[in-house]
């Protein structure tokens, strides 16, 4: 079910295209009455489409052409020439290079609520050679800048060597038919016949060989790139034919607020060939894009309706085009009145709720009956299957009555059991609530609270929960199975031999940095987690980390200050702002998230009695010898030949950023992305440890959560330079020895 606006770029919004409280109450009642199982609500803000025969350059014109880019009398964007100019010798051809973007912008980003738009965008292409080997390809582009060209050859038009100085920057799907060497400035082409997505420069973050047909030389291909915005998935489909494939041949996991930094962009092709021996032409038949935010990046934001997940379809404005054209109004009115009187039942019941124990007596009751009210409201939210609800005899079967040879770990809140359900190939993990403690039962809510609304890659995923235990272990969540454990058991327990590589380092400190910014910004609710840490990230069968453990977490609208709470989480990992003022916010997840990062790189726990007394606290230590130029010291000797040292080195001063004493100095999770991206450029870092000042803490404004702070050198701190990354280099792309003042 979609509002839908009506369509041509910039036009505003018809009246379909904002719905209002009561209009998403309509709506609900309409999606509850069809029986539908899922419930969308989402706005198109820009739509075009270049119909075949249709484009044109120039100043009346449809595109913005740029060098050689032209149109056809037939009204076919021709992105290079379809013959060569003059040869430079008798067997070098000239270089050429074409761009063309469409003259109106799409609106890519919301700035002021910090969401990016989905999109949908097809196109039809072919490229044709006019020589024996074909020159390099072609791409469709997303640029920051209508009147920007790349440079001729190996970077197909859509990038040139100084665009990110000039502040431009360029998501690229490459159509690749020339295998380049590898040079100073770029990595060796894998083949002549590939696909890739690029970003900020023509080395592929994926690519893949076509393995079906030619890209030169094959008449007319359609390609389709596709973005959600609430997953962070770019996906790209090729084909033959105009039918959508169903698998893509490629999916990348960006977030795209990290590459672009100003809120419009453009949207077309380039093209390009070198001075070479080679030569083929490119033309581009039609462009078609559709590009959408959720209602709530639309400045929708209700606590009362706060169960709801607005979830992106790309069928949504079919669905309500249909409700509003099949239900009269008549109909329409009785049905929202029944709406009306079912939401306030349900929300008197919401508003008479408490997590506080000791004001229920600390009785279960009330906790099954909050439950209840939790999981009515959550579960039209779902979008694969509801939450199961599992019968205490099936957990404990699954897991042998709770056997400790099955069990995984034990938290603050109880244990983790290795489990399969019963009559089901199905393995799962329990975790048991400790009921003895006082908390067990809030956290219990807090968990089935939030983790069955967040939807991410890297956040583990609730099944169900379990109410009807016996009073020692009366309620259990049961999670999907994480195979590989926890992270900790990895990086300095002796239970696994696994030596995980820089590589699979560096992935795990990727996925934590993506469950942490959506939590932060990119759900309808900021979230704050509150025990960030090794043995709470999860490791898939790829070793992908997953975030688990939400038990201390708490979610609040985004404009609002955080609450002052008791003192959550464990040692070593939390802020020292939240140990003195009991206040958590974004930052406190940050300086965890620093935390977990040093300790990825040394192999060893923040906090280890068995270590030298200089040595028990990790973060102290590597402050130490960054102060005594031997930052590379604390490096866990299992790296050391393995890995490019300096890349590593990066990955410890952005964990010392991260884990800064002063929250105002901490970057938030959307930079952090950037700068393992290489899209934002890693700051300077003091020399020394700087001081924590207790007294400036307490009477500092509280943090405003959401907000995207500019990091910067700390006041009264000693600065020094760390080479600041080339801009447009990540700290992985990173080889120059850093240097320090």
């Amino acid at each position: 079910m979609c509002a839908k606006g009506v369509a041509d770029q910039n036009q505003k919004l018809g009246m379909m295209g904002h719905v209002s409280k009561e209009g998403v109450g309509l709506l609900f009642a309409l999606w509850i009455a069809s029986g539908a199982t899922q419930f969308v609500v989402h706005a198109v803000t820009s739509s075009f489409s270049v119909q075949e025969g249709s484009f044109s350059c120039g100043s009346t014109g449809n595109m913005l052409c740029s060098r050689d880019a032209s149109t056809t009398a037939e009204g076919v964007l021709l992105l290079t020439p379809r013959e060569p100019y003059k040869q430079i010798n008798s067997n070098i051809f000239e270089a050429t290079v074409g761009m063309a973007l469409y003259k109106e912008p799409i609106q890519l980003l919301n700035t002021t609520s910090s969401h990016s738009a989905s999109f949908n965008i097809s196109f039809s292409i072919s490229m044709n050679a006019v020589t024996t080997i074909p020159g390099d390809g072609m791409a469709f582009v997303m640029c920051s800048q209508s009147d920007f060209v790349g440079a001729p050859g190996r970077t197909l038009g859509a990038f040139s060597k100084n665009q990110l100085e000039m502040g431009i920057n360029v998501l690229a799907v490459e159509f690749d038919t020339y295998q380049n060497n590898l040079d100073s400035d770029f990595e060796a082409d894998a083949d002549n016949n590939h696909v890739g997505i690029d970003i900020n420069s023509i080395n592929s973050k994926k690519a893949d060989y076509v393995w079906s047909f030619r890209l030169v030389e094959s008449g007319r291909l359609y390609a389709w790139v596709d973005y959600d915005s609430t997953t962070s998935t770019l996906e790209m489909r090729i084909s033959q034919t105009s039918e959508k494939p169903a698998k893509p041949k490629l999916s990348y996991s960006t977030d795209l607020r990290t590459v672009f930094h100003k809120e419009q962009v453009w949207v077309g092709f380039s093209a390009a060939n070198g001075n070479s021996t080679s030569y083929s032409y490119s033309a581009a038949y039609d462009l078609t894009v559709k590009s959408s935010f959720p209602i709530e990046a639309e400045g929708m934001h209700d606590d009362n309706i706060d169960a709801m997940q607005w979830v992106y379809s790309s069928e949504g404005s079919k669905l309500y085009e249909k409700a509003i054209a099949g239900v009269s109004v008549g109909v329409a009115a009785a049905v929202l009145g029944a709406y009306v009187v079912s939401r306030s039942y349900w929300l008197r019941k919401r508003r008479n709720m408490s997590y506080n124990s000791s004001k229920r007596g600390g009785g279960s009751d009330a906790v099954d009956r909050d439950l209840e009210s939790i999981i009515t409201g959550l579960s039209f939210t779902a979008t694969d299957t509801r939450i199961q609800v599992f019968k205490y005899k099936d957990l404990s079967a699954a897991t042998n009555n709770f056997d400790d040879d099955l069990k995984l770990g034990t938290g603050g809140f109880g244990s983790v059991y290795r489990g399969r359900i019963p009559g089901t190939d199905r393995d799962v993990a329990v975790k048991r609530m400790d009921n003895t403690s006082p908390q067990g039962s809030r956290q219990f809510l807090a968990e089935v609270y939030t983790v069955s609304q967040l939807r991410h890659r890297n956040i583990v995923q609730l099944r169900g929960w379990c109410s009807d235990g016996p009073e020692s272990s009366k309620y259990l969540l049961v999670y999907e199975l994480m195979p590989k454990g926890s992270l900790d058991n990895y990086l300095y327990s002796q239970v696994s031999d696994v030596v995980l590589s820089w590589e699979g380092r560096f992935k795990i400190l990727e996925g934590l940095a993506a469950a942490l910014h959506y939590m932060h910004e990119g759900w309808r609710h900021q979230v704050i987690h509150r025990d960030v840490k090794t043995s709470n990230i999860m490791l898939d069968d790829d070793f992908q980390a997953v975030l688990g453990d939400f038990g201390l977490a708490r979610a609040s609208r985004h404009s609002k200050d955080p609450p002052t709470t008791s003192v959550a989480g464990t040692h070593g990992y939390i802020a020292p702002e939240a140990l003195l003022t009991g206040k958590y916010t974004v930052k406190t997840d940050v300086f965890a998230y620093g935390a977990v990062a040093l300790e990825i790189v040394c192999g060893r726990k923040i906090y280890d009695l068995g270590c030298p007394t200089d040595e028990i606290v990790l973060l102290d230590w590597v402050w130490e010898k960054l102060s005594e130029d031997k930052l590379l010291s604390v490096v866990d000797p299992r790296l050391v030949d393995t890995c490019d040292m300096d890349e590593v080195e990066g990955i410890l001063l952005l964990g010392l950023l991260c884990s800064h004493p002063v929250a105002d100095d901490r970057p938030v999770m959307s930079e952090v992305l950037g700068i393992l991206a290489g899209t934002v450029v890693l700051p300077p870092i003091p020399k020394s440890k700087p001081v924590f000042d207790s007294n400036v803490e307490l009477h500092r404004s509280p943090h405003v959560n959401g907000a995207v702070a500019q990091v910067g050198i700390p006041t009264g701190s000693e600065p020094w330079c760390t080479q600041l990354f080339k801009s447009g280099k990540s700290i992985r792309d990173a080889r120059a020895k850093l240097q320090r003042m």
